[in-house]
């Protein structure tokens, strides 16, 4: 017949696993392993199991208390749970598309290849208009740097113009992602402090809040 194990399950992190998992052994297994030193094999695989205890317990955690409402942080779980208690949000979409910018930078020699120092940096939040019907607008969602290239964001470089037989001009071109949509400012008087401040936004359909900030020039979150 098996014998019972006194098991504990109100151990949640690492230091009570381990201490837990050392007096399990000592237990039911005193003759089986008894070295319990730091530097010991025995003890690397008992806080190897405290380490995953604890992960798993913050996931535990961390799971739980997206189920209730005023704790949920995940705004796919607020929303789904607003949902379930017939929340119907009204929502904004905009529209996204994906945009060429390029600039021309000189060729240096003796080798002849782009000047990056010309190389530009838009930033983000940069406002475009385009040309076609309706004067429509757009904003730049991340910083362009043509001085940077990578897998993921790349820059393509070509030859624009060639004076006697070598490059003179250079095309770097880059591609980024821009929502339709316009910038506004909406500046409020705050008086005395007041705990849980609540401002309202007198406009419609908007999008998001990009900064918020006082007159000193400091940011509120």
């Amino acid at each position: 017949m098996a014998q019972e194990r006194d098991i504990k399950y109100i151990n949640r992190d690492f230091s009570n696993f381990r201490e837990q998992l050392v007096e399990f052994a000592k237990n039911y297994f005193p003759d089986t392993y008894n070295d319990f030193s730091p530097t010991s094999p025995g003890m690397m695989f008992i806080e190897m199991a405290s380490y995953v205890g604890d992960v798993l317990s913050f996931y535990q955690d961390t799971q739980l208390q997206e189920t209730f409402l005023q704790h949920a942080k995940d705004p796919a779980n607020l929303y789904n749970l607003a949902y379930m208690m017939g929340y119907r949000p009204k929502s904004t979409n905009v529209s996204e598309v994906e945009i060429e910018v390029s600039q021309r930078v000189n060729a240096v020699a003796p080798n002849y290849l782009p000047n990056w120092n010309q190389a530009l940096v838009v930033q983000p939040n940069t406002r475009l208009r385009a040309t076609t019907f309706g004067d429509p607008k757009f904003i730049i969602n991340d910083k362009i740097d043509f001085a940077f290239s990578s897998s993921l964001n790349p820059t393509e470089v070509r030859i624009e113009s060639i004076a006697n037989g070598y490059p003179a001009e250079y095309k770097l071109t880059k591609k980024v992602n821009a929502i339709s949509g316009e910038l506004k400012q909406s500046t409020k008087i705050i008086g005395a402090s007041e705990k849980f401040l609540t401002l309202t936004i007198e406009d419609t359909n908007i999008v998001g809040v990009l900064d918020i900030t006082d007159s000193d020039g400091n940011n509120w979150y």
